[in-house]
């Protein structure tokens, strides 16, 4: 990092190594020219390593509210919503998540993973299982 760069220090966005800075600095490929097909491929067969996964993964050109604001637009539209809300700093226990799943039937439930503000880590494996448990037929949607 140069010295006249000042070291970004906030949970978000992030700071990138100077390669990836060079790779950005590139012109930019259009989705329809040659070149850009197998790209996107080669990007989508490694984001599903990355994911340990064989389903399709979704490449957005945005931040991680994009991809939320995407989620809500298509999957939840006019949703009624219910919080299971916990004190800052702590994740939702799985009791809980049990608990609220009784209440009524829901079509989605969304998951934070990990909340970069606090730094919380939620058990998806764990709510998951809890979901299929309860109610197997909602779906559950993780940022």
């Amino acid at each position: 990092m140069s010295p006249s760069h000042k070291l970004c220090m906030i949970p978000g966005p992030i700071e990138f190594h100077e390669d990836v800075l060079q790779a950005m600095a590139t012109p930019a490929t259009s989705h329809v020219a040659p070149n850009f097909i197998p790209a996107l491929g080669e990007s989508i067969e490694l984001l599903r390593k990355v994911l340990f996964t064989s389903g399709q993964p979704f490449i957005i050109a945005g931040s991680g509210t994009l991809g939320w604001d995407m989620t809500a637009c298509n999957l939840t539209y006019g949703a009624k919503v219910t919080h299971l809300r916990v004190p800052i700093g702590e994740s939702p226990k799985l009791a809980a998540v049990a608990a609220a799943l009784k209440t009524k039937k829901f079509k989605a439930i969304t998951i934070t993973h990990v909340d970069t503000s606090t730094g919380v880590l939620s058990d998806i494996k764990g709510i998951a299982e809890v979901v299929r448990a309860e109610s197997p037929e909602t779906l559950v949607v993780v940022d």
